[in-house]
């Protein structure tokens, strides 16, 4: 996959098995999506059948798609309680593995990037043998704070695909992260002008503008609308039902042209159903008409 390399394609991310909502995105126009294995492998072992049912579904129709790794929800969501050892993480690595070969998935795949669970070096032995079980494959390998400067050196001399963690830099430097992404990706390219570099979780108006020589981005703000309930201002219950109508019959019409189940709660005409499906869909056209005017053109 090649792309443009002074216009940044912005990744949708969110709903990872929901096929009403990769509808959504089809139907919205959507080229680029970004899904997380978390669910997919998360109750498996690297040795079970990871076969998914209409995986090649979901993804049929996007000009790009990245699979992270889910280990953010292992660190920050719903298993963060869960002890996590060099081990445990391994195995994680090796499901990820499993997991895109039995179902032949076309994708960038990101890294174990462990650096905060375990350590820069563990994260290292992960990476090189990552690139064994793959050989193929096009790895994304993410730099954290832990790396320091030669590590992040390092790791561009090692990497095809870097990515930078907008959200921990926001976190840990929230006057001047802003500047610090900027930085990196400036020194990333001056050292490696062919690296590709994946602004990860970011679709800020202001890092997408200045940093259009990189390649990818990702952010689920398209979901925002059904997760808080409204739509510019107004509750997605209060949505013009002939608006929302219109918008289900569109999402209706990609998934019937891609082979795509939808909720029966949709299919019965449940208004509940219509208007966050339809809040969905609209938002997901005005955030990439956002990413366009910010990064360049998102076909």
């Amino acid at each position: 996959m090649s792309f443009n390399p002074s216009n940044v394609k912005v990744h949708f991310a969110g709903y990872d098995n929901d096929e009403r909502a990769i509808a959504v995105l089809k139907a919205a126009g959507v080229r680029y999506r970004l899904f997380t294995s978390y669910s997919f492998i998360k109750n498996k072992s690297s040795d079970s059948n990871m076969k998914v049912p209409r995986l090649a579904e979901m993804d049929a129709g996007f000009e790009h798609v990245i699979m992270d790794s889910g280990l953010f929800t292992m660190m920050f969501g719903a298993d963060k309680t869960t002890p996590k050892t060099p081990e445990f993480v391994r195995e994680w690595m090796h499901r990820i593995c499993a997991f895109a070969t039995q179902n032949n998935i076309k994708a960038s795949f990101v890294e174990c990037d462990c650096q905060k669970l375990i350590s820069p070096e563990f994260a290292w032995e992960l990476r090189r043998e990552m690139r064994q079980i793959m050989p193929k494959a096009e790895i994304i390998n993410v730099f954290h704070l832990e790396d320091g400067e030669q590590g992040f050196r390092e790791l561009v001399d090692f990497t095809d695909y870097l990515a930078i963690s907008v959200p921990e830099l926001r976190i840990a430097q929230s006057k001047t992260y802003r500047n610090t992404v900027c930085a990196l990706a400036r020194m990333a390219k001056r050292q490696k002008p062919g690296i590709k570099i994946h602004l990860l979780g970011c679709t800020e108006k202001y890092l997408l503008e200045r940093n259009q020589f990189c390649t990818t981005a990702d952010s689920s703000s398209w979901t925002s609308s059904a997760r808080f309930g409204t739509l510019d201002k107004v509750h997605i219950s209060n949505i013009n039902s002939k608006q929302a109508r219109r918008a289900c019959l569109k999402v209706v019409e990609a998934a019937n042209r891609y082979g795509m189940r939808i909720p029966d709660k949709l299919a019965r005409g449940e208004t509940k159903a219509i208007n966050c499906t339809a809040a969905n869909y609209y938002t997901a056209q005005k955030c990439r008409k956002d990413y366009t005017q910010w990064a360049g053109n998102q076909d």
